[in-house]
């Protein structure tokens, strides 16, 4: 986890690829549900990396918590 003092928190998802986004999956780090879903973390972050690219919808997201 995180430990500087201003870092932002995030919840990482794994939502339906429809128009909804319905989550499936949150957890409060990468980490935990690369372990969930049997995947790398570097997974996880690349498919994050596109979707903030525009380049395609991705299965996994980062939700900035409120």
């Amino acid at each position: 986890m995180n430990n500087r003092p201003n870092a932002q928190k995030y919840y990482y998802m794994l939502v339906t690829k429809d128009k909804y986004r319905l989550p499936l999956i949150v957890c409060d780090t990468a980490q935990e549900l690369a372990d969930i879903v049997g995947v790398s973390v570097k997974a996880i972050y690349k498919e994050i990396e596109r979707e903030n690219k525009g380049l395609y919808q991705a299965k996994f997201i980062r939700v900035l918590r409120g």
